[in-house]
């Protein structure tokens, strides 16, 4: 995993659970589908990036993981974060820091 990735916002901790598939662990909110209800991306549910990788996945594109915030219970997870939703969530999450010293792949 790469290191050269601006870390922000909320940081991984042990109490933050892994979840796949913007699924919440907590009362299984899909956040896709949320977002989507509403009218926006499951990016605006970020609140944070971390190059802290707690539990490896094996996928040479994973450059950091993912802090979410579900939208209905307020429970923090995370998820394994390839370069290309790097990207996209630079560009998408209200929530990222617009700063041009940002890596841009």
């Amino acid at each position: 995993m790469s290191k050269n990735y601006a870390e922000w916002g909320m940081k991984w901790e042990p109490s933050i659970k892994q979840e796949g598939f913007q699924i919440c662990p907590n009362c299984g909110c899909w956040l896709f589908g949320e977002a989507r209800d509403n009218g926006i991306v499951w990016y605006h549910y970020i609140v944070g990036f971390s190059s802290v990788d707690p539990r490896p996945s094996g996928r040479n594109d994973i450059v950091g993981i993912f802090i979410l915030d579900c939208p209905k219970c307020q429970t923090k997870f995370w998820q394994h974060c390839c370069r290309l939703n790097y990207e996209s969530a630079r560009r998408y999450c209200p929530n990222w820091p617009k700063d041009e010293n940002i890596e841009s792949l």
